[in-house]
């Protein structure tokens, strides 16, 4: 069996310890992932499986086949000293893809479904704390969150030798969020409360997800319901997301409407 340590699964342990945890050196966090010995027990510190996300997430918005997708993923798990001997014509393959569609719009697609995966695995936070806003899709998400997810994508672009100027996707992001807005004409915070309180309606990753509200144990309920029938819930959410992202004007006007 492959050693964790090796593997791009390791990288993104490091790069997620270190984030989460500020007073963490990167030398204290290789020493801590060497410690995990393997993946089995690096489940443990991290959400290991936002990592498989992003290698499906990335194949998937590539197009590549299922032969394909499974080479890649098969690859991507292995020891980090052996991925120089991907086969070339994949490789190719995947480097003309990624520059016919443009690398900022796969890595943003790639961070969607990451981000989705994780909503559709983490119901039980909604409304356990006061971070209802990540329940949103990526677009409407601060630039720090798509940063974090980034975390478990970077690796695995690293290991197919290509490089993320993060100043570049940032601006790249704000295309993306004003697209998507008027696309799902979001035009003010009005508008973004009826976008929130409509759940799964316009966000498929909310669908039959459910919600203990962080207390074990506690009664199982759609985040569909929640917000439907609590509108202070979505109305916390529009202030959240228009503070956290800086998106729209003074939320001071809106903030006497609660």
């Amino acid at each position: 069996m492959t050693k964790f340590v090796d593997t791009i699964y390791a990288e993104a342990v490091k790069n997620a310890l270190m984030k989460w945890n500020n007073r963490l050196t990167k030398e204290e966090a290789i020493k801590k992932t060497e410690n995990l010995g393997s993946v089995e027990e690096a489940e443990k510190e991290v959400v290991y499986g936002s990592v498989d996300a992003a290698i499906k997430g990335l194949a998937n918005v590539l197009g590549l086949e299922q032969e394909e997708e499974q080479e890649v993923i098969e690859l991507l798990t292995k020891n980090v000293k052996e991925q120089d001997k991907i086969n070339d014509d994949l490789k190719e393959r995947i480097k003309t893809l990624i520059e016919e569609k443009g690398i900022y719009k796969i890595i943003l697609a790639t961070l969607s479904n990451i981000h989705d995966e994780w909503v559709k695995k983490n119901g039980n936070k909604f409304c356990a704390r006061d971070k209802n806003y990540q329940f949103v899709p990526l677009a409407l998400l601060p630039f720090s969150e798509v940063e974090s997810d980034l975390l478990f994508l970077k690796p695995i672009l690293n290991a197919l030798s290509f490089e993320i100027n993060e100043k570049d996707l940032e601006r790249e992001f704000g295309y993306y969020r004003n697209f998507y807005m008027q696309r799902k004409y979001i035009f003010n915070m009005e508008f973004l409360y009826n976008f929130i309180k409509s759940g799964s309606i316009v966000y498929d990753a909310l669908k039959n997800v459910t919600t203990n509200r962080g207390k074990e144990g506690g009664k199982k309920e759609l985040i569909d319901d929640i917000l439907e029938n609590e509108p202070d819930v979505a109305r916390r959410m529009v202030v959240q997301i228009v503070e956290e992202a800086k998106i729209f004007g003074n939320i001071d006007d809106y903030s006497k409407t609660l």
